[in-house]
């Protein structure tokens, strides 16, 4: 990470005696085993992934899909925390487009198909309270994390709510300068594309949220400056030609595009939502004259 070259580790890491003081622990198997608990079953799994890389990220283009089941295969959910809880997002969405009933929160009251997936969901948001993430650098997992959060509860009552996740995520990723340009190297990586595919959620997200409720945005136009997502499916990211990597073949139209056509429909709705739009009135009798009002105070 380009930030970390100019960053003295002790001014920069969270102490480990202070974590411990503060009763956190960065990596706690006792965290990590009541989270693979809810864990699904493998078949369940592995449906509930496929709805979403055919639903979800088909339109918003965060991760990719040969990556997610390489790590599922290699068990990274039971290594790392923040992998564990975006598994657990990716079943939350995917489960609005199954039929089975482990996917109903466990709710005496009755089925709830359009509460389909919050259990998985509710288990994700216990884990950003228990796990130091305020205190520690943003990792991509975790910025995906808050992401698929923000997402799901776009669809939900909590709606609103969910501009929390994307607020968090935003400040969490410029923490690690995923925000600007200069951090990317000149030839695209998949991790770096995958750190621009977060931002870039993020950011859209943050506008439609400022244009669907009235708000201003957690973050500006003139506050980051990187480039938008390739225009490059999956699976060209890694090819056994290295010159023939991150280039989509001529001819064959790239899944991506509408997800960056729709951050550029973002980026001209958030221009028409001035931020002058959503200034709170003034006292008239201040503005009229100011110097009687400092007068009296």
């Amino acid at each position: 990470n380009t930030p970390d070259l100019f960053r003295r580790e002790r001014y920069w890491r969270v102490p480990k005696w202070e974590l411990v003081y503060e009763g956190i622990h960065l990596e706690s198997p006792k965290l990590l085993h009541l989270v693979l608990k809810e864990f699904p079953h493998q078949e369940l799994a592995e449906e509930l992934v496929e709805h979403y890389f055919r639903h979800v990220n088909s339109q918003f283009s965060l991760l990719n899909k040969r990556l997610i089941y390489r790590q599922l295969r290699e068990r990274l959910h039971e290594k790392d925390i923040w992998f564990c809880a975006l598994l657990m997002c990716i079943f939350a969405l995917g489960s609005r487009w199954s039929n089975h009933p482990r996917v109903l929160p466990r709710d005496p009251q009755g089925l709830q198909w359009s509460m389909s997936g919050w259990d998985f969901l509710n288990v994700a948001i216990g884990i950003p309270p228990v796990f130091p993430f305020l205190l520690t650098t943003a990792t991509l997992f975790e910025v995906q994390t808050l992401s698929l959060l923000a997402l799901y509860l776009q669809g939900h009552a909590e709606y609103a709510e969910g501009r929390i996740f994307v607020t968090v995520g935003l400040q969490k990723a410029q923490d690690v300068g995923a925000h600007r340009k200069r951090v990317y190297k000149h030839h695209p990586t998949p991790d770096e594309e995958q750190w621009k595919r977060a931002f870039w959620l993020l950011v859209v997200l943050d506008r439609t949220g400022s244009a669907n409720l009235g708000r201003p945005c957690s973050i500006g136009e003139e506050d980051f400056d990187l480039d938008l997502p390739l225009e490059v499916d999956d699976q060209y990211w890694d090819t056994e030609d290295p010159t023939l990597a991150f280039k989509q073949p001529p001819g064959v139209p790239s899944t991506v595009s509408a997800f960056k056509l729709w951050i550029q429909i973002t980026s001209v709705s958030r221009t028409s939502f001035a931020p002058s739009m959503y200034l709170i009135p003034k006292d008239v009798s201040w503005t009229a004259n100011p110097a009687r009002s400092r007068n009296s105070c």
